[in-house]
C-alpha cells in the first residue's frame, strides 16, 4: 500500500523505460524502428501510443502512429462467433493490407491505404465498406502499429518490436 498522500507515477512516467528503449534501438539501428503495440481490447494499446508518441515528440523524436482498427476486416458478430479464435485471428484484421502499410513505409518512406469506414450503415456485414478518401502517412524515427493481433506472426518481418499489452479483464 502507498503511504497517504503518496503521489502515483504518470503516464508519462510510467511510460519512460519503453521511450527510453526504443530511443536505444532507433539509436542503435540507424532507421526507424517499427513498433507493434498489440492486446485485447480496452488493454491499453492506443493510450499508450499516445503517451508514447507525445513523450518521444518532447524529445524531438518523430513518431507515425498507425491504427489498427483502420485495417478491421468486416464481418457480422454471428460470423466471428462461428469462427475458431485462430480463423478469427486470421479474417479480423485485415494484416495483409497492415504488411504492406508498414513494407512501403520501410522502402518507400510513405504509405496510402483506405481505412474501414466504421460510420457506414452496413458495416457489420459481410462487405468490408471502406473509406472513400484514403489515409496517408510518412514514416518516421518510430512507426507504431497500435491495436489486436498487430504483433501476429505474418507482420514479423516488418516489424522491430512488439509488445505485447496483458491488462486484466477487471481493468480493461
Amino acid at each position: 500500500d502507498d503511504p497517504p498522500g503518496a503521489r502515483l507515477p504518470t503516464r508519462a512516467q510510467i511510460a519512460q523505460p519503453l521511450v527510453d528503449a526504443l530511443t536505444a534501438r532507433h539509436t542503435s539501428l540507424r532507421r526507424s524502428v517499427f513498433v507493434a503495440l498489440d492486446g485485447r481490447s480496452g488493454a491499453g494499446k492506443s493510450t499508450l501510443a499516445a503517451v508514447l508518441a507525445d513523450e518521444f515528440r518532447s524529445q524531438g523524436i518523430t513518431v507515425t502512429v498507425i491504427e489498427g482498427d483502420d485495417f478491421y476486416a468486416g464481418g457480422t458478430a454471428e460470423c466471428c462467433d462461428e469462427r475458431s479464435q485462430a480463423e478469427n485471428a486470421d479474417h479480423v484484421i485485415d494484416w495483409r493490407r497492415q504488411h504492406q502499410v508498414l513494407d512501403d513505409l520501410r522502402l518507400r518512406g510513405n504509405a496510402s491505404w483506405y481505412p474501414f469506414n466504421w460510420e457506414a450503415p452496413d458495416w457489420n456485414s459481410d462487405r468490408v465498406p471502406l473509406r472513400s478518401t484514403p489515409m496517408s502517412m510518412t514514416s518516421a524515427d518510430i512507426v507504431i502499429l497500435e491495436g489486436a493481433y498487430s504483433a501476429r506472426p505474418g507482420l514479423h518481418d516488418v516489424l522491430d518490436i512488439r509488445i505485447l499489452l496483458d491488462t486484466p479483464p477487471e481493468q480493461r
